[in-house]
């Protein structure tokens, strides 16, 4: 719905933000329609073996077992049974599902969580606002078993690739 040049803007501005119709990102009014009292599952999409949208599960935050466990064993055991009724992964991305104040304060971000681990899991209950009523949770592709790098000991290890753009300006807009 953007001009092409304001698309390219607002991912300048905030590089999270995929202005593309084929993304895999969480908007505010993303969702509705899954934004019940259970938790909803959003199936991928793939063509062949291009994946195009993420695995999900909209969760109600109140489903979610973070505040019931008083110590960190229940906390993992608590999040390891809820995985495990529900089919979601080990790693995962989160995205609060709110209103605009979500977009202007930076809660819109992607949260990393490895749900095993009960120091995820805190900073997990931490991160979320009290005035979130649903979390997107997205898998994480590849999968770390699946990632291609290997190490000297052949041990599996995730890559980063970074770009960096730079063009000289030669002549001033306008000329």
């Amino acid at each position: 719905m953007m001009a092409p040049f304001v698309r390219l803007l607002t991912v300048l501005a905030d590089p999270w933000i995929n202005a593309s119709a084929d993304n895999d990102h969480s908007l505010p009014f993303e969702f509705g329609e899954y934004r019940g009292s259970e938790v909803a599952v959003v199936p991928r999409v793939e063509d062949g073996r291009l994946v195009t949208k993420r695995a999900s599960w909209i969760v109600p935050t109140e489903a979610l077992p973070l505040e019931s466990a008083d110590n960190d064993r229940d906390l993992v055991l608590g999040m390891e049974e809820f995985r495990a009724r529900h089919g979601i992964p080990e790693v995962v991305f989160l995205h609060q599902l709110g209103g605009l104040e979500l977009m202007r304060d930076g809660g819109h971000k992607p949260m990393w969580a490895d749900l095993r681990s009960p120091l995820s899991l805190r900073a997990l209950r931490g991160w979320l606002r009290r005035d979130t009523h649903h979390v997107r949770v997205a898998e994480a592709l590849p999968e770390p078993t699946a990632h291609p790098d290997r190490d000297l000991s052949g041990a599996v290890r995730a890559t980063e690739h970074i770009t960096l753009m730079h063009w000289s300006r030669t002549q001033e807009v306008g000329e």
